[in-house]
Order: structure tokens, then C-alpha cells, then sequence
């Protein structure tokens, strides 16, 4: 799944789900009307279940044929991801996977959004860009469109964003110009 926190990984059978996401992970166990509760695995083995966390209800909806994954208390929803399917190897992007530096950064002074690098991949037929900040790493799933052009993948804010290859081997994305280090 692709969504405002990244990529989401749920794993797991109608009794006992376990989700990956923003680098911790959850088990999701069912309650009595066809929705989850989340606990934090602490340390990946021992669930744990905050106050905050508690207060949510997890479930998943079919929207106009996409699944998605849905979060919801008493005061909100919120998309936590839209389901997305595997792409095969496109040698275009292929061979720009590695590190990326940026040569025209943000400049702030808010620690937590300074960018100290971002990454693209390939991992389990997912092509992705992974920004690494003070914050923490956000990986986000991409759809390449074609050799020049992929996609964010997901609902939400920043996502559906456009990531564009330069001819100088340069990436063009959100405003950024992003260097490929050797």
C-alpha cells in the first residue's frame, strides 16, 4: 500500500495482520464489526497499544476498484494507503538506483525537515524513492510511467508527485534537482 507515511506492508491472514510502515511495526487484530485495533510491536516482538493508538480503527474499503486502507477515530479519517501492484524492471530506472544528493536544497532551520539524502530502489517489485532526514527515512513507492517519467504512488499530500530524468543523468523532483553520487 502507498500512502501519506510511505510504503506500507501488511502481511498476514483475517485473524492476524501484521503491518510495516514509517520503520516500526504493528500487529492488527479484529474486533466486532469487521475493523482492527493496532499495537506497536515493541522491539518487532511485543505488542503495545499507546492511549492514541488505541482510540483508532482500522479497515479496509474497495473505492471505485482500488482497495484501500482506512484509519479512523471519532473525529477523523484518513487514506493510510491505496493498494499497488508490482511493476516489472524498466532498464531505464534500473540504472539510475543509488544515492542522490541535492544540489539545490531547502534552506531551514527546522531540523526535522532538512533532507540529508534521497535514495532510489528496487525491492520486491516495487521501484521507490527513500528521502533520509534527521526525522527519519520515508520510502515512497514509484510507478514508472516510461524511461524518463515516474510517479509517487498513493493518496495524499505530496503524493502523485512526478519525478523526471534529465539528460545529464540528473533527477528533477518537487522543485529539487537531485545529483547521483558515484
Amino acid at each position: 500500500y502507498a500512502g501519506p507515511f510511505g510504503l506500507v506492508k501488511i502481511s498476514g491472514g483475517p485473524k492476524k495482520y501484521e503491518a510495516r510502515a514509517v520503520n516500526q511495526r504493528f500487529s492488527l487484530k479484529p474486533n466486532d464489526s469487521d475493523e482492527y485495533k493496532a499495537a506497536l510491536k515493541l522491539f518487532g516482538l511485543f505488542p503495545i497499544a499507546p492511549k492514541e493508538l488505541r482510540k483508532i480503527n482500522f479497515y479496509a474499503r474497495d473505492v471505485n476498484g482500488s482497495k484501500m486502507i482506512i484509519a479512523e477515530d471519532k473525529a477523523s479519517r484518513l487514506v493510510l494507503g491505496t493498494q499497488i501492484k508490482t511493476q516489472p524492471i524498466n532498464d531505464a530506472w534500473h540504472e539510475r538506483l543509488g544515492t542522490y544528493t541535492i544540489s539545490n536544497p531547502i534552506e531551514t532551520d527546522i531540523e526535522m525537515f532538512k533532507i540529508e539524502q534521497l535514495a532510489l530502489g528496487y525491492e520486491d517489485g516495487f521501484y521507490y524513492s527513500e528521502i533520509k532526514s534527521f526525522s527519519g527515512n520515508l520510502r515512497t513507492p514509484l510507478t514508472v510511467m516510461n524511461d524518463t517519467q515516474a510517479i509517487s504512488q498513493g493518496l495524499g499530500r505530496g503524493l502523485g508527485e512526478t519525478v523526471l530524468a534529465q539528460p545529464d543523468g540528473s533527477l528533477l523532483s518537487s522543485g529539487l534537482v537531485l545529483i547521483k553520487k558515484n
